[in-house]
């Protein structure tokens, strides 16, 4: 008479007697495993939103504002050669080439900062990216050795109620036995 049922995956399921109940301490749950997924994918969507991001920033920030600072230079050179003929008026294009760099400089500091800042976010993610990687594969790791064990014990329990030696040499973990004979696994 069983006494308990243990579902891990949603094709797995255990039927455990009532002195098996202490075994549920060491098999994670099915909520656990799904929260380990969604943990795993939450890292890659985040990975790729900085990777995105990262590259938006170099395909489209970037290139703007070396266009920018392209224009102004070219700017400042139509004011400078405008100097050359009038004093007046070189002073007034200086002040205004003046102003122009500042705010360039001004934006590049701001968009410097950024970049620091999103740098500085990426390297964080791809830290917690690793570790919950690092996690992901203990966690498969203590999966296969229960998947093992699991199939391990059964092969002890037929040993043991059905008297079937298990060290038999003519065993082959590479067999099946389909329609009353021994073939090749994969066919």
């Amino acid at each position: 008479m069983l006494g308990l049922s243990l579902r891990v995956a949603p094709t797995m399921q255990f039927d455990l007697r009532p002195e098996d109940e202490g075994i549920l301490a060491v098999v994670p749950t099915l909520d656990l495993i799904e929260e380990m997924v969604e943990l795993q994918c939450r890292a890659t969507v985040v990975s790729r939103a900085i990777d995105d991001e990262l590259k938006r920033v170099e395909s489209v920030v970037i290139p703007k504002l070396k266009n920018r600072l392209e224009d102004s230079a070219l700017s400042l050179k139509n004011a400078l050669a405008a100097a050359d003929k009038c004093q007046e008026e070189k002073q007034k294009e200086k002040q205004l080439a003046q102003e122009e760099q500042e705010a360039l400089k001004a934006t590049l500091a701001k968009v410097m900062a950024e970049r620091d800042h999103l740098m500085q976010e990426k390297a964080n993610l791809t830290a917690d990216k690793e570790s919950l990687n690092v996690e992901i594969e203990k966690f498969q790791g203590f999966m296969l050795r229960i998947n093992e064990e699991s199939f391990n014990q059964g092969v002890r329990q037929v040993a043991f109620f059905h008297g079937v030696p298990t060290d038999d040499s003519r065993y082959d973990l590479g067999k099946d036995v389909v329609n009353g004979q021994l073939v090749p696994l994969g066919r």
